[in-house]
């Protein structure tokens, strides 16, 4: 059954005329549940399929094509998972997508992990084009053939929300769009898996050297950038360069401090990010600082893109285009071989953008570093002796097998 733009508009009015006031409403929901009028109804009833989900693990996703990066939901465990299902045929589901977009940006980095799993019927064919019109900041994935992921999810209409709690467990189905927000509040305030505040658990692993206020998504970064903190930086595979480069190719100088930055010319919010480090650039390059520009090559025109960025804001600084490589899925998982940047992987990056600092040692000293942050961590590691201060480990190479 297809909800549609008439039936949807009516549904959020009656709800939103009859919900308590926003503050009451979560109160009500206790962290346990949440109020039957959050959820899309069916003659006044929830539907049984999407409410006999809730309190039990996740379903793993089956995805035959990925738009942005393969994200698991076994993967994701330890944050707060929204899963929209969608279609580009479906007004309703179009409808929200800034309201999704919004909410990546605004609990991205306290973490929370938002996918769009397509209808695999049909519409597909004009997701990519969806994806760069609209600005969708996170990963939108093709439903296996027959809608296996819709069946295991039970779907009833398009777009359903499913909102999974820390633990990999189904808190919300069914959820009216402008209700998905609320409950991603409760979710990411509640404790993380084995007790204590989730906020405190992050920041006790994600904080790194140099604090949490340093990184995108602070505390709760990505654990790839977090694991490659202290280790020698990985060789980096370039297909090709835009200006010139590096003149040891592949290894990166030793004695100088080298600045990675990991782009998608898809995505809007990293191409801003990476703008906002030019006049860094500029200010250090006489310094012995190196800037170099990562470009994300999985999908088909990213580096004609990246190409034309370059030209129109005469970029001066290196960057190349990663090495894409097939990789076996990962154990467990339904989604089939894997397309992978070698170069991303190599260094944990699983989102664009994110930047990645590396001393005069060789070593990598904070990654996923806020662009408005980088000046300061520069400062101190020129500040530091050539052999390189801060965290040990120095003399383990960075390995990874990870996708992003």
């Amino acid at each position: 059954m297809r909800i549609g733009t008439t039936r949807f508009l009516a549904s959020t009015l009656a709800v939103a005329m009859g919900l308590l006031t926003t503050s009451a409403a979560l109160a009500q929901a206790g962290g346990k549940s949440f109020p039957d009028e959050w959820y899309f109804l069916n003659n006044g009833q929830r539907y049984d399929s999407l409410k006999a989900l809730e309190g039990k693990p996740a379903a793993a996703l089956s995805i035959d094509k990925w738009i942005g990066a393969e994200t698991t939901i076994a993967g994701s465990k330890g944050k707060v998972i929204v899963v929209d299902f969608w279609a580009t045929w479906c007004g309703p589901c179009v409808a929200s997508i800034p309201h999704n977009v919004e909410m990546v940006k605004k609990y991205g980095g306290q973490g929370l992990v938002f996918i769009g799993v397509h209808d695999s019927n049909s519409g597909w064919d004009k997701a990519d084009n969806m994806v760069k019109s609209k600005g969708i900041n996170y990963p939108v994935g093709l439903d296996k053939s027959g809608g296996a992921s819709t069946k295991a999810y039970g779907l009833q209409f398009w777009p359903t929300y499913i909102a999974i709690d820390r633990s990999g467990t189904v808190r919300a189905a069914g959820l009216t769009p402008d209700k998905v927000e609320d409950v991603v509040k409760v979710l990411l305030a509640e404790q993380a898996p084995g007790g204590g505040s989730a906020g405190a658990k992050a920041a006790s692993a994600g904080s790194g050297e140099f604090g949490p206020e340093v990184y995108l998504g602070g505390a709760t970064r990505p654990l790839g950038l977090r694991e490659i903190e202290g280790k020698r930086a990985p060789d980096l595979h370039a297909e090709s360069w835009i200006g010139n480069a590096p003149a040891g190719g592949g290894k990166l100088a030793s004695g100088s401090i080298t600045v990675l930055t990991f782009v998608s010319p898809s995505l809007s919010v990293s191409m801003k990010e990476f703008e906002k480090l030019a006049p860094v650039e500029k200010e250090f390059a006489t310094q012995g600082v190196a800037f170099m520009g990562v470009c994300d090559n999985r999908i088909g025109d990213a580096w004609t893109k990246m190409q034309a960025y370059a030209k129109a804001k005469k970029l001066t600084l290196p960057i190349m285009q990663d090495t894409v490589e097939t990789r076996p899925a990962a154990k467990g998982s339904t989604s089939g071989p894997a397309r992978v940047n070698a170069t991303s992987a190599a260094y944990g990056v699983e989102y664009f953008p994110a930047t990645i600092i590396i001393d005069r040692s060789g070593k990598v000293r904070a990654a996923g570093v806020r662009a408005d942050k980088v000046k300061a961590v520069i400062e101190k590691l020129l500040g530091e002796a050539a052999g390189g201060g801060g965290m040990g480990g120095g003399d383990e190479p960075a390995t990874s097998d990870k996708a992003n």
